[in-house]
């Protein structure tokens, strides 16, 4: 076997967890596999399509027009539209996120539904200018069944140091999303004309401009964080709300770089080129993390990550 000791012990003769402490390597690679995530979703080789497959060919059809407002992939343009409430009232509603549908019932701005067959026997005929499609009864049964899929995408990493929380068993709150994207690169600095008239023209390693671009959004209010890492020394800094660097001591309360008091759809942000003396960290590796959480939740709980990027880059 892999590790020594007696055999056919239950679980092992000292009484101890299985096989635990007998090797650390053998421990360590236990911890690393238990952090592995797979997903749920099964491939059959079958020319059938599931009820999900042909729920969701009506959903993304120019006849049914879902997408017209629930947008992949937080499934809302965050947009209001106007709802025929009740007869003769019209109130403008924003559109909210098909994730994780299933946990969110009743429906609708009052609660009045309380299955997603009842919404789609009125719905999107309540919105002005639209109309009930005729959808037989399997075809509404396989619509119902693709909502229900519609889970919250599974984005979330686990950050050392962070939290000690491997992954969330669901999203806080359930109807929230976001999504984060970071670029990064590095110029370096042209040569100085103190280094002499033999190198005239060429670069140089003593340093550079580090640009950091990110674009986000959310279905809620949020704040987005962005944290450097240096993994070789434990060190970690922040961007702080005037976007300078900072640095941070694991634990303690900072700022996000930016807070959004409301929902927002898809946008870019650039930093000021952040200057780099490279001389002393030369091959030095570092992780840019970007961090979205509903407005006001710590960062250093996973549970309430609605987003998540990582950017490793070298100087």
């Amino acid at each position: 076997g892999l590790v020594s000791g007696e055999d056919n012990c239950t679980p092992t003769c000292d009484g101890a967890e299985k096989n635990t402490g007998r090797s650390e390597a053998l421990d360590n690679l236990t911890a690393f596999i238990a952090t592995l995530r797979f997903g749920a979703d099964v491939t059959e080789a079958s020319d059938i399509p599931s009820p999900e497959q042909r729920g969701e060919v009506l959903f993304t059809s120019t006849v049914l027009n879902c997408t017209e407002c629930h947008q992949a992939p937080l499934y809302t343009d965050n947009k209001n539209h106007s709802l025929r409430l009740i007869e003769g009232v019209t109130k403008s509603i924003n559109t909210p996120t098909l994730l994780n549908l299933r946990h969110s019932a009743p429906y609708y701005h009052d609660g009045r539904y309380s299955t997603l067959v009842e919404v789609l026997k009125v719905h999107p005929a309540d919105i002005k200018g639209q109309n009930l499609p005729d959808l037989e009864a399997g075809q509404l049964a396989d619509l119902v069944m693709y909502l229900e899929s519609l889970d919250k995408p599974d984005n979330v990493r686990s950050l050392p140091l962070l939290s000690d929380i491997e992954q969330p068993a669901q999203a806080n709150p359930l109807n929230a999303a976001a999504v984060v994207s970071i670029e990064l690169s590095f110029e370096m600095w042209a040569e100085s004309a103190d280094l002499g008239e033999e190198k005239a023209g060429s670069t140089h390693p003593e340093g550079g401009d580090l640009n950091v671009a990110f674009t986000h959004a959310s279905n809620v209010s949020f704040d987005t964080y962005l944290v450097i890492q240096q993994p070789a020394t434990g060190a970690y800094w922040y961007f702080d709300t005037a976007w300078k660097v900072s640095s941070l001591e694991i634990g303690t309360a900072f700022a996000p770089l930016i807070e959004h008091t409301e929902s927002s759809s898809f946008h870019a942000h650039a930093l000021d080129p952040l200057h780099v003396e490279a001389r002393q960290l030369t091959n030095e590796v570092f992780v840019l993390h970007a961090i979205v959480v509903e407005k006001g939740a710590s960062p250093y709980e996973i549970d309430n990550w609605l987003g998540y990027d990582a950017q490793q880059f070298e100087l």
